[in-house]
């Protein structure tokens, strides 16, 4: 039987190393090259097999040697390429988690200091009475909704 003797093109150790440097992008685009790859190469094998049922002839051993290691290649390459995109995609989620953490913090400590500047100034342009009345109003309110009493005479 004569197979095509076109080199099945694995990919080794270089481009192991490449794509730990690839972007997201290039690591979709590579994985769906790699996807088509294998399946070219199970195609090839699946008609060798079927050339063999149909006409008793095997592939030659050379050539069958080669399309098996490409294709136990390729699986370890789809397999770093995936590892590799995961790993990316975690990354990409804790740094919005992180982002988001000091959005927030920085959000509670304006209110925070918006609410200092503000018991300040109420405290410098209300008589004594009315503060007073003020917080003592807002104090039993916070009781009545669970939270910790902020506000001080």
């Amino acid at each position: 039987m004569t197979m095509d003797k076109r080199p099945m093109n694995p990919v080794g150790p270089d481009i192991m190393q490449e794509i730990a440097h690839l972007p997201l992008e290039e690591l979709e685009a590579l994985k769906i090259q790699t996807l088509t790859d294998i399946g070219q190469i199970d195609a090839s094998i699946s008609q060798a097999q079927g050339e063999r049922i149909r006409t008793g002839v095997y592939a030659e051993s050379d050539w069958w040697r080669r399309v098996h290691s490409a294709r136990k290649i390729k699986g370890i390459t789809i397999q770093a390429i995936q590892t590799r995109i995961s790993q990316l995609k975690r990354e990409h989620r804790e740094r919005q988690r992180i982002s988001f953490d000091a959005v927030i913090r920085e959000r509670q400590e304006l209110r925070q200091a918006f609410e200092h500047q503000f018991l300040l100034m109420a405290k410098v342009l209300l008589d004594e009475a009315t503060f007073t009345d003020i917080a003592d109003v807002a104090r039993e309110r916070a009781s009545k909704e669970g939270r910790p009493n902020e506000i001080h005479s």
